[in-house]
């Protein structure tokens, strides 16, 4: 699997840059850092800096509390659960990636959140530890319903955002 490297250069939540440790973000001299997407992991897994930053700007704009001290592994970010429908007007999650302008990966609460039960709701980021090789490994539960195309030749990811949006899904492709 290609590495996206040192694609993401911030994360930011209801349009505000988390504050987190930016030298995470990128591969340093051992190989260790920045970012590569998953299709095997189910929910992206942060270093722990970039997760407790995640989850605090998380909260802070959704505005609500999270419930302690139920957690639900193998997540560590749960609210109360919302009614059913399109979801919750959560904050937007963005990954702002390399580039020219401002070009970001928006992750819609589809993608953000996880509905374990009618009264529990987990925001979709696991805690993968203060030393993991890699700082964000994307998982599955993000790119769901996401088009993502590789252009292996000249090092290049692109990807459409939540087909959601477009009023389809993954599965209408043939």
């Amino acid at each position: 699997m290609r590495e996206i490297g040192e694609s993401v250069k911030s994360i930011r939540v209801g349009g505000e840059d988390i504050k987190a440790n930016k030298t995470l973000l990128s591969i340093n001299n051992e190989g260790k850092g920045g970012t590569r997407i998953s299709t095997i992991k189910p929910y992206t897994i942060l270093h722990t800096s970039i997760f407790q930053a995640l989850v605090k700007a998380f909260v802070k704009a959704y505005d609500i509390k999270l419930i302690p001290p139920v957690v639900e592994p193998p997540f560590g970010a749960c609210f109360p659960s919302f009614s059913e429908g399109s979801g919750p007007e959560v904050p937007l999650i963005d990954l702002v990636l390399e580039g020219q302008g401002s070009v970001y990966w928006r992750i819609w609460a589809a993608n953000s959140l996880v509905k374990i039960s009618s009264t529990l709701t987990c925001l979709g980021f696991v805690d993968g530890g203060a030393d993991p090789f890699t700082s964000i490994v994307i998982g599955g539960h993000q790119i769901e319903d996401n088009l993502l195309q590789f252009d292996l030749d000249s090092s290049r990811f692109g990807f459409s955002s939540s087909l959601f949006r477009r009023n389809t899904t993954c599965s209408n492709f043939t």
